[in-house]
This record gives structure tokens, C-alpha cells and sequence, in this order.
């Protein structure tokens, strides 16, 4: 049986995206050595559940689960703010912006995600979610201390956006990189108080 690598995300918006994008071309170009394969800035998002290898049932009940949680949050604005590197600063292997306003709920929308995963018998995720954008992925972290540092050094100003629905993602490995589609959209629409 085929399997699908899906995620579930938070879409940023055309802003964020543009600001993002003129920092990373930035970068890009300092990055003489090419030590890091920088992201494409029209497929950021903020992966809030990842399934690498999902069967055709678990993207329907992963699916179902983000209509739940949908229902459970109100549209609200984050901020893409700051930057940082996983696992720390020495031994970088990812590059990342980071989250400001709004980085409580998305943690609390992909807590209840999680919950509703465990309930579903979906495979569940070890590591402490940490909400953010990938800037980009280290090759060889000797090698990239200067750019990670000038990454590091220059922060990053915040930048508002909004935040009004969660999306089902299927990622298609291809020679070239992978190819994001969304399979479905859903309205954060609960009721305010």
C-alpha cells in the first residue's frame, strides 16, 4: 500500500514571505560555499504535525483531526520574529525564524493536535514542539559557523501576520526538491468571547 508524507501547517502570509525571501537571497549569496541548501520562501509554513510516512487512512483521521482543532480557535495574528538554530548554536544543522506574538497558541493548537493524534493511534512526535520557519538546512556544520553566525547576529524585526485556518499538506519528493500540495483548508471558527 502507498503512503504519502503529509503535514499539517499554518501558511504564512505574501509579506512574510517577500521579507523572508530578501533576507534569505541575502544570505544566499554570502553562503559562498554553498554549506546550506536555503528554503524556497513560497513553501514556508509552520509545520505543526509531520507524518513522513502516512497510509491512506491516517491522512483521512489526520484530516478529521484538523477540522476538530479548527473549531476549537479563533483566527488571531502571529509574528515571525527573532532567529535561532536547532539543535543550538554550536552543532547547527537547521537555521530558523523564529515566532513572537501568537507562538502560544500555535503551540497550544499543535498540543491539541498531538492529543487528538494520540487518540487516533497516529504516530506521535518525542521532541518539544518548537513553532517556526525553516531558513535552511546546514550540509556541513564546521564548514558553516560563518554564515550560521551571521544568521545568528542579525536577528530578525517582527513581522504580523494572520493566521485564519490550518492546512493538510502532501510533500512529494522530486529530483529537484520537494513539491507541496494542499489537500484541504480548514477556518479557525470559534465563537468569540
Amino acid at each position: 500500500m502507498d503512503t504519502s508524507r503529509i503535514f499539517a501547517a499554518i501558511e504564512i502570509s505574501d509579506e512574510v514571505r517577500r521579507i523572508v525571501g530578501d533576507r534569505l537571497s541575502e544570505l544566499h549569496q554570502q553562503d559562498t560555499e554553498n554549506v546550506v541548501r536555503w528554503e524556497r520562501p513560497e513553501k514556508m509554513h509552520i509545520t505543526l504535525k509531520f507524518l513522513p510516512e502516512a497510509f491512506p487512512h491516517e491522512v483521512k483521521a489526520l484530516d478529521a483531526i484538523l477540522v476538530e482543532t479548527a473549531g476549537l480557535f479563533q483566527a488571531f495574528t502571529a509574528q515571525v520574529e527573532g532567529v535561532g538554530a536547532f539543535p543550538d548554536e554550536i552543532k547547527s544543522r537547521v537555521l530558523w525564524f523564529g515566532l513572537g506574538e501568537g507562538e502560544e497558541t500555535i503551540a497550544a493548537i499543535a498540543a491539541d493536535i498531538e492529543k487528538r493524534c494520540r487518540q487516533h493511534r497516529l504516530p506521535v512526535e518525542r521532541r518539544r514542539f518548537y513553532p517556526h520557519l525553516t531558513a535552511g538546512r546546514i550540509r556541513d556544520p564546521r564548514k558553516a559557523r560563518p554564515i550560521t553566525q551571521r544568521f545568528l547576529e542579525t536577528g530578525f524585526e517582527a513581522v504580523p501576520f494572520d493566521v485564519t485556518r490550518l492546512v493538510l499538506i502532501e510533500s512529494k519528493l522530486q529530483p529537484g526538491g520537494s513539491v507541496y500540495s494542499v489537500l484541504s483548508s480548514h477556518d479557525l471558527t470559534a465563537a468569540g468571547e
